[in-house]
């Protein structure tokens, strides 16, 4: 079974609070990556799928007792990116009502 707390990689170990930075900034450089090679990157779009994959591995390492540090600062950083979501989202409907 998998300590999700602990993850052992060649006697080095890593928190979970470690290893989230570096997936997240693995998935920054996937959503970059793969955006620019199919030729849809825009800076709302790169956010948006950047957001999502923060959002989905925020879920992922959620830790059980929510009074970790890093988790804290996890949920700092969401609440103006929701901000920022919420503001894409409301300018890309108020283009379509407009025509």
């Amino acid at each position: 079974m998998v300590d999700w707390d602990t993850a052992e990689s060649d006697g080095m170990s890593l928190t979970r609070g470690q290893l989230v930075p570096v997936v997240v900034a693995v998935w920054l450089g996937i959503a970059y990556g793969l955006l620019v090679f199919i030729g849809a990157y825009t800076v709302e779009l790169y956010f948006t799928v950047s957001f999502i994959g923060f959002l989905v591995i925020g879920f992922l390492f959620a830790p059980p007792q929510t009074s970790r540090r890093w988790w804290s600062l996890f949920r700092l950083v969401t609440v103006p990116a929701l901000l920022v979501f919420g503001y894409i989202v409301f300018q890309r409907i108020m283009a379509v009502v407009q025509g």
